[in-house]
């Protein structure tokens, strides 16, 4: 009996660590906590070119976007720093993500938009873009 017990709590017990597991191919995922509250960044580091861009999407909808580009046999690096609102919006089995900013909005599907992101690059290097982007941008 308590070998039944034992078996029947590790079954249930496994029923409900798989079903917490996020999977991104999931068609039942709720997009917008992909979003809400995390960052999403790209960062490309060579000896003569530096590409960053990366995207904070606040809890209350809104989100900020830095962008860096740094190509040494150009003359001068591009960057910009922009703020705007952000929203989900379901299509039956995809969904949307739209960003609303200076009075232009763009829609991207979730999966092409995150294509090339990513939410696990080092806090200290997107920390150390920023800085740099700052420092180009307001001064």
């Amino acid at each position: 009996m308590k070998t039944l017990i034992k078996a029947a709590t590790i079954a249930i017990l496994a029923f409900f660590s798989t079903s917490c597991d996020y999977d991104p191919d999931r068609e039942d995922r709720d997009a917008y906590y992909i979003f809400n509250g995390k960052t999403w960044s790209r960062i490309e580091e060579s000896t003569y070119y530096s590409y960053f861009v990366c995207y904070e999407f606040h809890n209350d909808g809104s989100y900020t976007y830095w962008f860096y580009e740094d190509d040494s046999r150009s003359p001068a690096a591009k960057y910009s720093i922009e703020s705007g609102v952000w929203e989900i919006i379901s299509r039956g089995h995809k969904d949307d993500i739209k960003l609303y900013c200076r009075g232009r909005e763009d829609v991207y599907d979730v999966d092409d938009f995150l294509e090339g992101l990513s939410d696990h690059n080092s806090y200290s290097a997107i920390e150390s873009y920023k800085r740099v982007i700052d420092d180009l941008y307001y001064y």
